[in-house]
């Protein structure tokens, strides 16, 4: 349930150019608060974006607890900035600490992509047929709450919603809650204009990868990561994800700030697939109970099954501004090459 959640879309149109013209380029600021075992991971992001080139200036930190305590003495604050160039086929990485930046093609990464994309090829016929959809549900209320933050005139919505899965072989369950509270705004030329950026940025990047677009029912990033944690398909989650498209579309604008809280609950079940597979130390794929039980150090076999507990991810994000502003994306001057370690 923490894994990155990745984003996709489909095959580029038209040649590359050189640079964005004036103008064509957004830029966001946002900030993320997750916290984490008694501390809070923080991070201040400024992206600018244009069709061929994107440029992340980003600084986190851990503060509090005893997680904070060694972030703070062995790194502290981190500063990092990442320039995409599409059309130049590289990924630089700059330290302004050390004035030192590193190169990778995007070539490489699509080896990478090939070999994933040839891997779930050849495992999907095995994972589709372990989970499947015993009951789901969205609503969102709208609830008349206003407030302005960060000078955006924001109305509140609330989401809640789950998700229960079943393995057909262990029979454990495991059941998928969310709960997001939103403050969002009307959408300006600004927020117009990036979203329309960051999907042609999105899909020139995942052409120059040679990735296709996932159903565009599943692009809620709640059920992009559900679907990448289980090996739950699109197909399964059509109806969830419908229910959640109608709900949604009651609160209006563009979300500045999203209060989220995301939790998975299983119980292992008593079927004859919950033991181990033969030959194997590992415990049968039994969806998240399954997952719950290795957390633990369990072995997911014994008497009955009947193994619970619960994950959870909670956070905050907020956009602090939004406008179009032309972005910088070159290496500075006085900036010197390093091989990646």
């Amino acid at each position: 349930m923490h894994r990155v959640i990745p984003f996709a879309a489909i095959a580029v149109a038209g040649a590359l150019f050189a640079a964005a013209p004036a103008g064509a380029d957004s830029k966001v600021v946002q900030h993320t608060s997750l916290p984490i075992f008694g501390s809070v991971a923080e991070s201040d992001s400024t992206e600018w974006i244009s069709p061929q080139a994107k440029r992340t200036e980003s600084t986190s930190s851990i503060q509090g607890g005893f997680i904070g305590a060694l972030s703070k003495m062995h790194r502290g604050s981190r500063e990092r900035v990442t320039i995409t160039r599409l059309d130049k086929g590289v990924v630089w990485t700059l330290d302004p600490a050390s004035h030192t930046y590193t190169e990778v093609p995007i070539a490489r990464y699509q080896d990478a992509a090939a070999e994933a994309r040839g891997g779930r090829e050849a495992q999907a016929p095995r994972e589709k047929s372990t989970l499947r959809v015993v009951d789901a549900d969205f609503s969102v209320k709208v609830t008349g709450e206003e407030k302005t933050i960060a000078g955006f005139a924001c109305q509140q919505s609330i989401m809640d919603g789950f998700i229960e899965l079943e393995d057909t072989e262990s029979k454990d369950r495991s059941r998928w809650e969310f709960h997001d509270e939103r403050w969002s705004t009307p959408e300006t030329a600004a927020i117009r204009h990036y979203h329309e950026v960051e999907r042609e940025f999105t899909r020139n990047y995942m052409a120059k990868l040679g990735l296709t677009a996932p159903d565009a029912r599943t692009a809620d990033a709640m059920l992009q990561g559900l679907m990448r944690t289980t090996g739950v398909s699109g197909a399964q989650l059509a109806k969830a994800t419908a229910k959640l498209a109608t709900e949604s579309a009651k609160a209006k604008g563009f979300a500045i700030v999203n209060n989220f809280r995301w939790t998975a609950s299983g119980k292992g079940g008593s079927g004859a697939g919950e033991g181990k597979p033969e030959g194997s130390d590992e415990p049968q794929r039994g969806g998240l109970a399954g997952l719950l039980r290795r957390s633990r150090g369990g072995s997911g076999s014994g008497s009955g099954g009947g193994a619970s507990g619960s994950l959870s991810l909670a956070g905050t994000t907020e956009i602090r501004s939004l406008a179009d502003e032309s972005g910088d994306f070159e290496v500075p001057a006085g900036y010197t090459k390093v091989d990646k370690g």
